[in-house]
């Protein structure tokens, strides 16, 4: 295999609604909120707040250009 072939396809690319871009955000919105929620918890959740931390993580990561909003 050349140089410039990878070993698996890379996804294509759809083009979001604007909709769902809605969506996402308010999806993101709704996990800092939760986030802050369990901030206040006593005793901490740490579990809940790692599960929510990774969850916006994947989130971000899948759709870059949310770092990139500003709401």
């Amino acid at each position: 295999m050349s140089k410039n072939h990878s070993a698996s396809p890379s996804p294509r690319r759809t083009r979001l609604t604007v909709e769902q871009k809605q969506h996402i955000r308010a999806h993101r919105n709704f996990l800092f909120q939760q986030w802050g929620q369990k901030l206040n918890d006593n005793p901490t959740d740490w579990q809940g707040l790692f599960d929510i931390h990774w969850e916006l993580y994947q989130l971000e990561r899948q759709h870059a250009w949310l770092k990139k909003v500003v709401d």
